[in-house]
C-alpha cells in the first residue's frame, strides 16, 4: 500500500480527533499517528473537482484508513476527519 502524503495537521482540542490534509489517489493509505483504533473516518474533497460527481469514500481497518476515488487521473487534496479510540 501506499501512503498518501500528509499536507498539513490540523490542530483540534478534542482528544478523540485527528484532522489531516491529504494529497492522495486512490487506493492510498494514512496510518494514524494519535490513535491505535480509528473508530470512524470521514473523507471530503479540499479543492474544486469542477462538475465531476467523482465520489470520495474511505474504509478503516485498525490505524489505517485506504482512500477510495474511483476514476481521479491524479493526486488530490482531501480533508480527513478521525475519531479514535483513547487508551488502551
Amino acid at each position: 500500500m501506499v501512503a498518501a502524503t500528509i499536507t498539513d495537521t490540523i490542530p483540534t482540542r478534542e482528544p478523540d480527533r485527528e484532522e489531516v490534509v491529504l494529497t492522495a489517489s486512490d487506493g492510498e493509505t494514512f496510518k494514524s499517528k494519535k490513535f491505535s483504533t480509528v473508530r470512524k473516518a470521514t473523507v471530503s474533497w479540499m479543492e474544486d473537482m469542477g462538475t465531476s460527481l467523482t465520489p470520495v469514500s474511505c474504509a478503516v481497518s485498525s490505524d489505517t484508513v485506504t482512500l477510495h476515488m474511483d476514476g481521479v487521473p491524479a493526486d488530490k487534496l482531501v480533508s480527513l476527519n478521525i475519531v479514535g479510540k483513547l487508551g488502551n
